[in-house]
């Protein structure tokens, strides 16, 4: 991610998303939809955000922030709540594309253990994103280059375990402060 390096981008986990490593981020699962075949269809992770930020010349800190994540298999997208600083939300916007890497793999154990893994890759943001974060960040002639630069944005790893929480996972909607 030089590019974001370029542009003094900062990423800040918000709501239920926290980080885990350098550009990596953990955004809990709040729902999966599964259809014909045991094939997943949908998922979200409603409540976690990831804020965008920077100092841009002459307009001081701007950003967008990225909210209630879901997955649309039918289209293969992650979708999310888009809302540029200052700006008007836009409800469930395409913000990536991806490929499957590792198809979902559900295992069963008795007397009550299910998991599920699959790997999800070649994000690359979408024409909308990618307008979005160029206008949202103010963006040079220099920096919305770079932009244009990254060829995949990394891998998407969902590792769902069923199991009883003492605490549950909100899965209020993240709204952004206005």
């Amino acid at each position: 991610m030089d590019a974001f390096a370029a542009g003094e981008l900062t990423i800040t986990p918000l709501g239920t998303a926290s980080m885990v490593g350098e550009g990596q981020y953990n955004l809990p699962i709040t729902s999966i939809t599964i259809g014909n075949g045991l094939k997943i269809v949908g998922g979200e992770s409603r409540g976690s955000a990831l804020q965008l930020t920077r100092k841009a010349k002459g307009a001081g800190i701007v950003g967008v922030t990225i909210a209630n994540f879901s997955l649309n298999f039918n289209t293969n997208q992650v979708l999310a709540d888009t809302t540029p600083s200052g700006g008007t939300t836009m409800k469930q916007a395409p913000v990536y594309n991806f490929k499957v890497a590792s198809p979902l793999a559900i295992k069963y154990k008795f007397p009550l253990s299910i998991t599920a893994h699959e790997v999800l890759d070649s994000l690359t943001l979408t024409p909308e994103m990618n307008a979005t974060m160029k206008s949202a960040l103010k963006l040079s002639v220099g920096l919305a280059a770079a932009l244009d630069s990254i060829t995949s944005f990394g891998t998407i790893t969902e590792d769902v375990k069923v199991a009883f929480r003492s605490k549950p996972v909100s899965t209020t909607p993240y709204v952004p402060a206005p």
